[in-house]
């Protein structure tokens, strides 16, 4: 009896309790759409096949914020919302305009904090991969959160 008290506290010990009671994500992308919340500059960014330098990109943000999505860039800005599907796989995102049209298909994943971003620049076919290939119209970013204290600079 005390051989299985010890075996059940070390087994509580080494396993964390949501593993042992199963919980699951009680709604499956709800994460994502959290995590995707803020503000997001762009690290590294490969367009048809081609990188390009950061120095090309340095002032666009994607600012999340509920279901809306924000492009800031240095000659234009654009608002539009996004619409996210976890159930396939690689995940996938839809950029929308304000009248809901469809304005780009991509798929996207978290790499730890950072996001990886493959998206067709029109709303052709949705990217299968994460790899921008020449001429293919495929933009693939790599895009990090900005601090709060960031976003003022």
């Amino acid at each position: 009896m005390e051989s299985t008290a010890r075996a059940l506290a070390l087994l509580l010990l080494l396993c964390p309790l949501p593993a042992l009671v199963g919980a699951d994500d009680p709604k499956p992308g709800e994460k994502d759409q959290d995590r995707l919340q803020g503000t997001w500059k762009i690290t590294e960014i490969t367009l048809s096949g081609k990188e390009l330098a950061l120095s090309e990109v340095a002032k666009v943000r994607f600012i999340f914020e509920g279901k809306n999505l924000e492009y800031i860039g240095p000659m234009q800005s654009d608002k539009g919302t996004f619409k996210l599907d976890v159930t396939v796989s690689p995940r996938a995102i839809d950029m929308l305009n304000k009248d809901g049209k469809t304005t780009s298909t991509g798929i996207y994943k978290f790499d730890g904090d950072e996001l990886i971003w493959c998206y067709a620049k029109s709303p052709g076919e949705r990217p299968t991969e994460f790899r921008s290939k020449e001429d293919s119209g495929v933009i693939l970013m790599r895009l990090k959160k900005e601090k709060v204290d960031e976003k003022k600079k």
